[in-house]
């Protein structure tokens, strides 16, 4: 057994965000065609990202100029790019949402450009480790 502050080893880590919860909330009352309440969690973290103070080229708030009046499911995941970048597995993310392929061809251009990119891809490929486990016959996902 490793002591907590052992770095011989490694203990998985659990990280809630609470911009995070208000996001999956959003998505969830989207999802459900509740548009209220989910600009109402959307606004919440556009909000308390935004600037404080006036703007002056408007005479409107930074954090009023934050906030959004329509929401779609895009807008869900630009801003979950933005609040955490580098915190998720954004594979899985698109992959859930069956959106992987449209965003990697939107705004990936090397992938886009190679042709690396295609409806296979949403799902991994099953190891040959595991297929081998199984008795009888068990197929590879498509395009693998």
């Amino acid at each position: 057994n490793l002591a907590f502050g052992d770095n011989g080893g490694f203990r998985d880590t659990y990280v809630f965000r609470l911009a995070e919860t208000y996001l999956i909330a959003a998505e969830a009352y989207l999802q459900n065609g509740n548009l209220p309440a989910a600009l109402e969690k959307f606004n919440e973290i556009r909000e308390r990202a935004g600037k404080t103070g006036l703007n002056p080229a408007t005479g409107v708030t930074f954090k009023e100029e934050m906030k959004v009046n329509t929401l779609s499911l895009d807008d869900i995941l630009n801003e979950r790019a933005v609040e955490l970048a580098g915190e998720e597995l954004r594979w899985l993310e698109l992959a859930r949402t069956k959106t992987l392929v449209s965003r990697v061809r939107a705004f990936n251009d090397e992938a886009k450009a190679l042709g690396n990119i295609d409806e296979h891809h949403i799902v991994r490929p099953i190891p040959q480790s595991q297929i081998d486990l199984n008795r009888g016959d068990f197929p590879q996902n498509n395009g693998y």
